[in-house]
């Protein structure tokens, strides 16, 4: 996307969409210059530091997820046992160098591995999807969900690390250091969620612009004031009968 296609995108409000197998230098300075040109656009510079931050960290972490279903499909290691998820652990940090990264795109390629970012954008919100064509494994959901529970308790990443630091895939640094970030940037935690659904793993940045704008988890909140209950509401949600939108 040249300079053009990027304010021609943002002028009529378009999604705006970054695909590779392999996050490297020239893919880095294009995420930058599209997230600097959206905040930019939508008088959101003085935030552009954290969010930058934020959201190169969970690209980051898309592109090695890619990597590390290769290492461990290649050596037969299974993620469900505790010995071969050390061993493979073990073996993915060593290849956490560009270098290796880059070696192996040629296999991303032939997999089909890639992943995807997309920015949708208004004057009120900023949304930024990561998508990777794979589920999250067992394992990984239940260490990710444990990582989004410690790092709420503390409010800088050194007290994470000396309070929940160990050996594996960076201590669960990156969920931290997102939602830290988030913090600095004034916005909620719980405005950065990652899932699995439909075979595939999303990571989700919602960036209110606008005191105004509701976020989906703020509009399931509005609507059981409303009478519904918990359960009640999901249900409908599910079927569609009630929409929670992320841009209006």
């Amino acid at each position: 996307m040249n300079s053009g296609l990027l304010q021609e995108a943002l002028r009529t409000g378009r999604e705006i969409q970054l695909r590779s197998y392999v996050l490297r230098d020239q893919g880095e300075q294009k995420l930058e210059w599209i997230i600097h040109g959206i905040l930019n656009h939508y008088g959101q510079a003085d935030s552009a530091g954290p969010i930058h931050a934020a959201i190169r960290e969970i690209v980051q972490n898309a592109s090695k997820a890619n990597l590390k279903r290769i290492l461990f499909a290649e050596r037969g290691l299974n993620v469900e046992n505790s010995l071969d998820y050390e061993a493979g652990m073990s073996i993915f940090k060593e290849h956490l160098v560009k270098s290796e990264l880059a070696r192996y795109r040629p296999r991303l390629e032939a997999l089909g591995m890639q992943f995807e970012v997309s920015f949708l954008h208004s004057s009120q919100v900023l949304i930024v999807s990561v998508v990777n064509h794979f589920p999250l494994m067992p394992a990984e959901e239940r260490r990710i969900r444990e990582k989004f529970q410690q790092s709420r308790s503390l409010d800088n990443l050194y007290d994470f690390f000396i309070q929940y630091g160990d050996a594996t895939e960076g201590a669960g640094m990156g969920i931290a250091m997102v939602e830290i970030l988030l913090e600095q940037a004034g916005l909620d935690r719980h405005n950065f969620v990652l899932y699995s659904t439909g075979g595939k793993t999303i990571a989700r940045l919602v960036l209110p612009f606008q005191p105004a704008y509701r976020t989906p988890r703020q509009q399931f909140a509005d609507l059981l004031t409303a009478g519904y209950s918990p359960e009640e509401l999901r249900q409908q949600v599910r079927l569609g009968n009630v929409r929670l939108t992320y841009l209006s």
